[in-house]
């Protein structure tokens, strides 16, 4: 399947199948039968940007980090790309499931979006800081241990006040 993934003519396929407009209609190219790896980091996208929700402990520095560049793209750009060929019935759709895309190798090279599946290059920001990793596949029969960072409180905005309140709701959830 890698061959033909190569060939650039799995995302050919994925984009026809993802055209399609429904989430249940779909390719399966996270399915463990095509083979595919990960690279060893978990996103999720926020309202203000794709974020490194979990990595191994190897990439723990990057937890917590906002994604600016995979490969030679944009996280924006990147993004976009992988969404042509990721199956949706609705936007929400296309912010769960884009994420996990965004890190299997065969995807990203096959995209374009890298020129090396076992040297991935990615830029992050934390704490105003940017700084760059080169991600490597995960082996496929590995145990991994996930780092996380304490996504609950990404949903939270914290002010002075006492208050706190989900992000895009108006009403207090406590006082």
């Amino acid at each position: 399947m890698r061959q033909f993934c190569e060939k650039w003519s799995l995302p050919n396929m994925a984009r026809i199948v993802a055209s399609v407009g429904d989430g249940h209609t779909r390719l399966g190219i996270l399915d463990s039968k095509f083979g595919f790896r990960q690279y060893p980091i978990r996103l999720y996208l926020y309202r203000d940007g794709l974020f490194v929700q979990a990595a191994t402990a190897d990439y723990a520095q990057v937890v917590g980090a906002r994604v600016i560049r995979i490969g030679g793209a944009t996280a924006e750009q990147a993004f976009k790309t992988v969404s042509e060929i990721t199956q949706r019935d609705n936007d929400s759709g296309l912010r769960h499931s884009v994420p996990q895309r965004l890190v299997v190798p065969e995807v990203l090279h096959a995209l374009r979006l890298i020129d090396d599946m076992e040297k991935a290059p990615l830029v992050v920001e934390k704490q105003g800081r940017q700084f760059s990793v080169d991600l490597e596949p995960l082996d496929p029969k590995a145990d991994v241990k996930w780092v996380h960072k304490d996504s609950f409180s990404r949903l939270f905005r914290w002010s002075s006040s006492p208050e706190c309140s989900l992000r895009g709701v108006s009403r207090p959830l406590c006082k």
